[in-house]
């Protein structure tokens, strides 16, 4: 019922309603996404605007600290000249520490985060640490410096990293010192306004003031957010397991190279996909950026809520459609169900059968017009045709009393069943091989069969010749069961065999063997032979039966030819496969005989 009119009815409704519906849905989750991004994008990129403005703000804090060395509020320039001329040998008194004191405390004073103050002193390189509210020192102590501090004459700002004592012995000199990850803004004094460089001032900031700032410009566990320097060095990240690390993301590298203070891009990876936004952190002491990663999972949950909400309107809609639908196509077809019922019943000879529709609508026209014409046939059939169709009734009765092969296989199968009961078992063998061969031959309507097919009728004959000729005669069959289910036409096969009985046999003394094979070639080719160890044909008998077997179509026309049986053979594979079809003759004259029929096949398994 894949064609009812039902079924099509109901199929319409529903894509009329599934499809604008499911469109409008595409349509508008596209246009909220691409606006919900869009919009993302604004919101977040004035948001890390203004975390790098206030972190500028904080860092432009501690660069102003640094001019506390040249002239404090407390001690003006004392430290500034301590550093000039050097400490004294017996710089140990009260005076000179209580200076730098003064000075290291005043500096701590200006913020909470600050977690140690160093200043070194080149001129005998004394380092001076203020660390927990105690002044330490350290006498030939090298200047602080490493690889990843940039003593730049503007100051450098150092990413998170573990607190040290800068080469003071902590252990000796404090008596708590707990190492904590900081940050430290490194910067040379120099001795202005030369570019002489006097000593080296280090402050460490604690990460509380950064935290605090970054935990406002992302949402946790559902966002992410990166601080790197420009070495890819982490400064702080919402996976805290990352700072101080060095980053190898490629996004991050990606991220780096881009030119400007400020963008945004798609990423889209195995573990991340979503877009990013960043804004750069530049001034003269500092090139860091900062990035917020946003998932399309988190960026998308709106737009997610209105899918689920059309989802839901869909399906109550489909619900109505699926019910209207079932109504409307059932109140639509149920009379051309009537219709259609009644025209079978008309089919069937009942030409007076009623059409139960009374509709005013097309149906019902259609019924009315449909009744009108049936009985306008059944008419002219009961004034014309009646007398003609009893006499073609009476003519059929007669020729069905005529034997028939069905009653000739009758027949044959009682005749079996007396066999079987006289325990003659041989009888009853030939008398079934006897009916396959009839069967076979009488059923006129199959003209094509497959080759195993052809090769049982073959055996059945071979089965009755043996009972005539004993012992003188065997047969042997090699069959591919590659070729087995191979269509061809019928009675190919078995006027091979029969010719053996007319020119292979004859007087011969020995017993004969008649050997079948059907096989695939190595080109495709099927070849079905059929050779016999007989008295064989003469060389110039052999040749003009080739000729004439070349010719197939005058050996056919020729209904004396003696070999006409091998000529519709050839003629039959020609008409049913193709021109290429051959039979070839085989053996010399009391060596046997060797008939070859050769079917070429194309490379989908079929007769080119």
């Amino acid at each position: 019922m894949r064609s009812s009119l039902r079924k099509k009815l109901m199929i319409v409704l529903m894509a009329a309603t599934i499809l604008p519906i499911s469109i409008s849905m595409l349509i508008t989750y596209n246009r909220t996404t691409a606006a919900l991004t869009e919009q993302a994008i604004k919101d977040n990129s004035k948001l890390l605007f203004q975390g790098k403005t206030n972190l500028l703000n904080y860092f432009e804090l501690f660069n102003k600290l640094y001019n506390t060395v040249y002239f404090g509020s407390n001690n003006g320039d004392a430290l500034f000249r301590l550093l000039q001329n050097g400490l004294s040998t017996d710089y140990d008194e009260f005076n000179q520490r209580a200076t730098i004191s003064a000075t290291l405390q005043n500096m701590a004073m200006n913020s909470p985060d600050i977690f140690q103050v160093l200043v070194h002193f080149n001129k005998g390189d004394h380092t001076f640490l203020l660390s927990g509210g105690l002044l330490r020192y350290e006498n030939g102590v090298k200047a602080p410096d490493a690889e990843h501090i940039d003593w730049l004459p503007s100051g450098y700002v150092q990413p998170s990293h573990t607190s040290h004592a800068y080469g003071v012995d902590e252990r000796k000199k404090f008596a708590y010192y707990f190492p904590q990850t900081v940050i430290s803004f490194h910067r040379p004094i120099l001795d202005i306004p030369s570019d002489r460089e006097l000593g080296r001032l280090s402050i460490d900031l604690k990460l509380d003031y950064i935290r605090t700032i970054s935990e406002m410009l992302y949402t946790r566990d559902k966002e992410e957010l990166w601080i790197v320097n420009e070495r890819a060095q982490v400064v702080y990240s919402s996976d805290e397991s990352q700072i101080g690390a060095r980053a190898e993301e490629d996004w991050i590298k990606r991220m780096l190279a881009e030119k400007g203070g400020h963008g945004q891009f798609e990423l889209q990876t195995d573990s991340f996909k979503g877009i990013v936004v960043y804004e750069k952190l530049e001034n003269n002491y500092m090139d860091w950026s900062i990035a917020k990663r946003i998932p399309y999972h988190h960026l998308y949950s709106q737009a997610r809520d209105i899918t689920r909400i059309n989802s839901l309107v869909l399906g109550f809609f489909l619900l109505i459609t699926v019910i209207t639908t079932i109504y409307i196509s059932y109140q639509i077809t149920k009379p051309i169900k009537r219709l259609l019922s009644s025209i079978h019943a008309m089919k069937s000879g009942n030409l007076e059968v009623d059409i139960p529709i009374h509709s005013n609508d097309e149906i019902g026209i259609l019924a009315r017009r449909f009744r009108q014409l049936m009985e306008q046939i059944n008419h002219l059939i009961l004034r014309e045709y009646r007398l003609e169709i009893a006499s073609k009734t009476n003519q059929l009765k007669a020729l069905q009393a005529q034997i028939n092969p069905h009653f000739m296989n009758n027949a044959l199968q009682s005749i079996g069943t007396l066999a079987l009961k006289h325990k003659d078992r041989k009888l009853y063998m030939l008398i079934s091989s006897l009916g396959r061969l009839m069967r076979y031959n009488m059923n006129s309507e199959e003209t094509i069969v497959p080759l195993v097919k052809e090769i049982e009728h073959v055996k059945a004959y071979l089965d009755l010749q043996m009972q005539r000729f004993g012992d003188k005669l065997q047969a042997e069959f090699f069959v591919d069961p590659e070729v087995e289910h191979i269509e061809v036409p019928k009675m190919i096969v078995q006027p091979l065999v029969e010719n053996v009985f007319k020119h292979g046999i004859g007087q011969a003394e020995a017993a004969v063997t008649i050997t079948v094979r059907c096989c695939k070639e190595e080109d495709g080719a099927i070849a079905i032979s059929v050779e016999d160890n007989g008295k064989g044909l003469a060389q110039e008998e052999m040749a003009r039966l080739q000729a004439a077997l070349d010719r197939p179509e005058r050996a056919s026309a020729d209904r004396q030819h003696p070999h006409i049986g091998l000529a519709n053979v050839v003629m039959r594979l020609r008409l049913f496969f193709n021109n290429e079809s051959t039979i070839t003759l085989m053996g010399r004259e009391g060596e046997g005989f060797i008939v070859l029929i050769r079917i070429p096949m194309d490379k989908g398994g079929t007769a080119r």
